[in-house]
């Protein structure tokens, strides 16, 4: 066994022998206890340092609510983030196929949206819907996707309670800067458009939220991980085509903002295998932006 994670093992033992720490904190430390020995020396460095954080973190026992998050932010997509790979070896011609298509998708076809925004008239979210059927179709028969990561609803539960300390800490980062800066724009949406704003807040999860982490992670994540193979890699191709497909609203905001949060949409979809997850994530966070002042650079007539 490799030294590096013989130190690991050690040290797991010795934090939980000598701390007092709740059931998500014990599981974080055993699960580095688990880190395989051979050929892994990278994974066992990684499990160090999370172990080392926690010992400086909660020398005498912090409190049980912070510990969750303080994982959930510390902890990588998954134990091995650098090297795995769901997809199979394809030939060249495959791979360059594949990067063509990937093109088309997600370059291409936001492209031609944006040039022909104003002739749209309001057919954007009813070519989204079909654009995810046919995402879901491909899925569906291709037998080396599993399926219950279309929604897998058990993998909720254990990453919402960080989800929803980290969008509190937005909620309010948000309010404040928008009150600092845009004070005009704080609440002007809902204010000044309340049905445009009732009817986005009933129908925004189903006709745009799903559908779009139904294609951006989902689908993305199996059908290229040939392209992309690591977590990593895919992790900020979806954030990238995320944040290209928002170029239709024609400003410099929404492209930006929502390739940050992409990459973080990304990232829980990496961590869970759910997409439910990653839509109660998406919603939150999109009706937060249509509602604080954000509103204004997410909407538009022709969508």
């Amino acid at each position: 066994m490799p030294r590096s994670t013989c130190t690991v093992t050690k040290m797991v033992v010795c934090y939980e022998q000598h701390a007092t720490h709740n059931d998500v904190t014990i599981a974080a430390l055993r699960q580095c206890r688990r880190v395989r020995p051979t050929n892994q020396p990278l994974t066992a460095h990684i499990a160090l340092v999370r172990v080392t954080c926690f010992s400086l973190l909660d020398p005498r026992g912090l409190h049980d609510a912070i510990h969750p998050l303080v994982f959930w932010l510390m902890t990588p997509p998954d134990t091995n983030l650098f090297e795995r790979s769901d997809a199979t070896p394809v030939s060249a011609a495959r791979r360059l196929y594949l990067v063509f298509e990937f093109l088309m998708l997600f370059a291409g076809l936001p492209l031609l949206l944006y040039t022909q925004r104003d002739a749209l008239g309001g057919r954007v979210v009813p070519l989204l819907v079909i654009l995810a059927i046919g995402c879901v179709a491909v899925l569906w028969f291709d037998p080396k996707f599993d399926r219950k990561r279309m929604w897998n609803a058990n993998s909720v539960a254990s990453h919402l309670r960080p989800m929803l300390a980290v969008f509190a800490l937005g909620v309010v980062g948000m309010v404040g800067i928008f009150a600092w800066r845009h004070p005009d724009l704080l609440w002007s949406f809902p204010r000044e458009h309340t049905r445009t704003w009732v009817v986005i807040m009933v129908t925004y999860p189903l006709l745009s939220v799903y559908p779009q982490e139904l294609i951006f992670r989902a689908f993305l994540f199996h059908r290229y991980d040939p392209l992309f193979g690591g977590v990593q890699a895919k992790i900020a191709a979806s954030g990238t085509a995320f944040g290209m497909a928002h170029i239709i609203f024609a400003n410099w905001a929404a492209p930006l903002c929502t390739a940050l949060i992409g990459f973080w949409f990304a990232r829980t979809y990496a961590r869970s295998e759910s997409t439910l997850a990653v839509v109660v994530e998406h919603v939150l966070w999109g009706l937060l932006a249509f509602t604080v002042g954000l509103g204004w650079y997410f909407y538009s007539p022709a969508i």
